[in-house]
């Protein structure tokens, strides 16, 4: 499990035992996916679909399917996911365990108002 103190990103990988890599390399990641409204719903389930169908790609086809999430007002979103660079991670619970899964396929979130350039 992540430690509390340190805020996940990509620089701080390295520092959180106990969450699975990625399996796909999310550096390579161009965006392919434009996601209008980047809530729990989306979060939670289709950002882990993209997740774990790039995970099941061959890295080539990977690369062209990052996800962008447009808020149309709100820059909650993009400032809770801004300074971890799109990681984030969902908990997995059923009768007996929880599990932790590192989620990269959203790899930013703009506001369409103060970045529209950054929409399209």
């Amino acid at each position: 499990m992540c430690p509390s103190s340190v805020r996940l990103s990509p620089a701080t990988l390295d520092q959180t035992a106990g969450l699975p890599e990625l399996k796909y390399d999310r550096a390579s990641l161009r965006p392919g996916i434009v996601h209008l409204g980047l809530g729990a719903f989306h979060r939670a389930h289709q950002a882990v679909f993209t997740h774990n169908v790039l995970s099941q790609l061959p890295a080539d086809e990977a690369a062209k399917w990052g996800t962008v999430g447009v808020s149309m007002r709100s820059r909650t979103m993009s400032e809770q996911l801004g300074p971890q660079e799109g990681l984030y991670t969902v908990h997995e619970r059923s009768s007996g365990e929880t599990n932790v899964v590192l989620i990269g396929s959203v790899l930013r979130c703009v506001v369409a108002g103060g970045d529209p350039a950054g929409v399209v």
